[in-house]
């Protein structure tokens, strides 16, 4: 994975890791969790009121929404009060484009992040410091 661009709000990262790369492309092939991610990419929602949006019932809409969660897929962006006067976490979408590439065998896929949701990306993050220790013994 490398950083390509980095312009003032936003970071273009180019994933060469087939795993990584596949893992996205599943992600993005499941339709229930692409209408999450299109849903949250604009503005952060709570998960009751993504699954009302987006139709699914709770038992799979929850689960899915779980995988994004731990995926790194989706992150906490801000809390909101709930109209019993609870908090309700809000989660936005990390990737705001992406592109694939495919040439012959290879497929190279690059994703638009904002920089500030970099940190909250466990996968990404992982990633990241991965291919820094390749960078360092190479």
């Amino acid at each position: 994975m490398t950083v390509e661009k980095s312009t003032g709000a936003d970071t273009w990262i180019t994933i060469r890791d087939k795993h990584l790369a596949e893992m996205i492309l599943k992600t993005y092939a499941d339709a229930d969790k692409k209408l999450i991610l299109d849903l949250t990419r604009e503005r952060a929602e709570t998960i009751p009121k993504i699954l009302s949006m987006c139709n699914l019932p709770n038992t799979s809409g929850y689960r899915k929404m779980n995988q994004l969660i731990e995926e790194g897929f989706v992150i906490p962006a801000g809390l909101a009060e709930s109209f019993e006067g609870k908090r309700a976490i809000l989660y936005k979408s990390i990737i705001q484009k992406i592109q694939i590439n495919i040439n012959k065998d290879r497929v190279v896929t690059s994703i638009l992040i904002p920089k500030e949701s970099l940190r909250f990306s466990q996968v990404i993050n992982m990633a990241l410091l991965i291919n820094q220790d390749n960078m360092k013994t190479s």
